[in-house]
């Protein structure tokens, strides 16, 4: 099961019931189709072996074609899919990461998130980026946010070594915006404050997260890496489990986006996943005389795209093709995406 990310519209799965919303479980294979009016819509679908896919359509007949989910390119790590249930339960839980207790001007603050721990008279020492800190007078703000509303605290605080000193309520999950004496926002961080043996116990896994999150968003841009990790991080300290997601309906799924008034969706041979390089893919769709039309930029296809004549070569680092079929007196297919990343393990041979 994915992760749906950034739903703008109403969306639906033809294997659940209800609108799709941020932070909901989404199952490789099944069919995502805008329901509203609204022509303007779209939806990321995070998948548990680093995909980041975006779905988006203009017009009305583009968003009625609807699109497939693609399956996994590999078997994703235990701990990836774990992880990524815990990150759903809490999204799922909270609607989102809670906003910053401070507003946020148009420059881009820097993000971090730790697990720190706390010590004797609930003085914490902050490290991480603070480090990159000159010395001298800051202003901090931390409100803690795993107990309803509470009121952010608001304090100055002198910086004069690697680590900046803190005073807290205690234990919990702090957003501490730190300010200089220009006030000038400068660290917006999500502190997880813990006791120094449970710091240990859980800075393993959340180390861990943070590496798998860094490692996708450079395979597949744009991964929501801080969201997630602020997300991981509160189910780790207040040990929040997965909850039980539905098993999907596989009937659906695989049943669903085909009938006798559709054309069948386009198949990618070889299958999209890890390949050697210059790898040449083909396209086919199961109903005789249908047309294929495809986008290799990422972008969704549509009437006026290319048509599919030969076979597509896939060349560099790897390359994603949207493509889907139309078919005389029949629907268009839903859309289908394969991504091909060129494996450099493959390269090098046995």
């Amino acid at each position: 099961m994915g992760v749906a990310w950034q739903v703008e519209g109403d969306w639906r799965a033809n294997d659940r019931k209800g609108a799709i919303h941020d932070g909901d479980a989404i199952a490789v294979g099944s069919l995502l189709q805008p329901a509203g009016e609204g022509t303007d819509q779209s939806i990321v679908v995070l998948l548990p072996d680093s995909q980041r896919v975006l779905y988006e359509c203009f017009s009305a007949q583009d968003c009625a074609r609807g699109f497939l989910v693609p399956r996994l390119m590999n078997v994703p790590d235990p701990f990836a899919v774990k992880m990524l249930a815990q990150v759903r339960t809490v999204l799922e839980r909270t609607g989102n990461v809670a906003p910053s207790p401070e507003p946020l001007t148009r420059r881009p603050i820097p993000r971090e998130e730790l697990v720190v721990p706390l010590g004797p008279e609930n003085r914490v020492e902050i490290g991480g980026l603070v480090k990159n800190l000159p010395g001298g007078r800051y202003a901090c703000s931390a409100q803690r946010i795993d107990t309803g509303n509470a009121e952010p605290l608001r304090f100055a605080v002198e910086k004069s070594a690697a680590l900046l000193p803190l005073t807290l309520p205690g234990a919990g999950i702090y957003r501490i915006m730190i300010r200089d004496n220009r006030d000038m926002p400068r660290i917006d961080l999500l502190a997880g404050v813990v006791n120094a043996d449970r710091a240990a116990a859980l800075d393993k896994p959340f180390g861990r997260a943070k590496k798998l999150l860094n490692a996708w968003t450079q395979v597949f841009y744009g991964w929501p890496v801080h969201e997630f990790l602020r997300a991981y991080l509160e189910a780790l300290v207040l040990d929040v489990r997965p909850a039980r997601t539905a098993e999907p309906d596989v009937a659906a799924i695989d049943g669903g986006a085909q009938g006798g008034g559709v054309t069948a969706a386009p198949q990618f041979s070889p299958h999209a996943g890890f390949v050697g390089k210059d790898l040449v893919v083909r396209l086919q769709s199961a109903t005789a005389g249908s047309t294929i039309r495809y986008m290799l930029d990422g972008a969704q296809p549509t009437l006026t795209s290319l048509v599919y004549q030969a076979p597509i070569v896939v060349k560099g680092t790897g390359l994603t093709i949207k493509a889907f079929a139309s078919a005389p007196g029949k629907r268009d297919s839903p859309i289908v995406t394969g991504t091909f990343l060129v494996d450099i393990d493959t390269e090098k041979g046995p």
